[in-house]
């Protein structure tokens, strides 16, 4: 999709309104899941801050591609390919953490096209790949989920408490997000302006929707979070009549 530059410049300043929101959101989250002992000592937990801090760096990925569109400046041709490798590093981080592919391979896809053997062969041959990906990795991800049940009713005759129900919830949307994104930028074509912005704000979404996820289903982190502001109050008010500044 081609796009003017105040398109590009709208979408970018679009992007990076979302990207510093969620930023914003995601830091003090992973700083509760680090510091506070109800959540640090759960491996649950743990794989929630390395996944956040993924998210992090996925996301100082996309604001240096924002202020690209904003400034209409790739930056240079050694950060340029910086951004292309590390994307792809990222992404086979993201691919062996979580058995999902998350790397941008489509991009790959769409570049090697060159000729008619390319069309018609090998971008055949990537697509098939790509579900195959996705088949393999939703195998493995129902056989420990069913593993984790024969566990659990092996030991107290229940199937899923609510807090085992609660993290696999979350986990099924972020292994579903994931998917869908990974589906979409493999097949689908915007086919206008609006839809491929959209389409652009839902890929950016992806990497910091969980705190807000995580808020929601998350009581003793919803406590957390309101503690946490209160003291923030607090210290801006000690501040603001303090000695120094009255």
């Amino acid at each position: 999709m081609e796009l003017t530059v105040i398109d590009r410049q709208i979408l970018g300043a679009t992007l990076l309104v979302i990207i510093v929101i969620c930023f914003a959101a995601y830091v003090p989250v992973i700083w509760i899941f680090s510091t506070r002992t109800y959540f640090n000592r759960s491996t649950s937990y743990q794989i929630m801050i390395h996944y956040g801090i993924l998210e992090l760096l996925y996301m100082c990925y996309y604001v240096i591609m924002c202020l690209m569109w904003i400034s209409n400046t790739s930056f240079g041709a050694i950060i340029g390919w910086n951004l292309v490798i590390g994307s792809y590093v990222l992404g086979v981080v993201a691919f062996i953490f979580y058995l999902i592919p998350g790397f941008r391979a489509e991009m790959t896809a769409n570049g090697i096209i060159r000729d008619y053997y390319n069309e018609y062969y090998v971008l055949s041959i990537f697509l098939y790949i790509v579900l195959t990906s996705y088949g393999i990795a939703y195998f493995f991800y129902l056989i420990a989920f069913g593993s984790l049940i024969r566990v659990k009713t092996s030991v107290d005759n229940r199937l899923l408490n609510k807090y085992e129900m609660s993290l696999f919830i979350q986990s099924l949307i972020i292994c579903g997000y994931w998917s869908l994104t990974g589906l979409l930028w493999t097949y689908y074509s915007a086919p206008n302006k609006l839809m491929y912005c959209l389409f652009w704000i839902f890929t950016v979404i992806q990497n910091g929707y969980n705190p807000f996820m995580y808020y929601a289903m998350n009581k003793k982190l919803r406590g957390e979070v309101h503690a946490l502001l209160g003291n923030m109050r607090t210290f801006g008010a000690t501040v603001g009549i303090s000695p120094e500044n009255s």
